[in-house]
């Protein structure tokens, strides 16, 4: 089955796990890029502070079609 990992990392620990995880599941894998710079604890304030306001975000552009596989994570 071709499987797509999409995910989101501010710190790393998400970006691991996905690896982790496509090379079990023989996956491709697609990162998530926040325009906002959320780095650092005045990052996480930021994002604390968006998520309480139901702010959107802008992401970057994703190179992967999701449409393209028949499982997505």
């Amino acid at each position: 089955m071709k499987t797509l990992i999409l995910f989101y990392s501010r710190t790393g620990n998400t970006r691991h796990l996905a690896s982790l995880l496509a090379t079990e599941l023989d996956a491709d894998q697609q990162e998530i890029q926040d325009r906002c710079d959320r780095q650092g604890s005045a990052g996480y304030l930021h994002a604390a502070k968006d998520a309480l306001l139901k702010k959107e975000t802008q992401i970057g552009s994703i190179d992967k079609n999701p449409a393209d596989y028949e499982m997505v994570l």
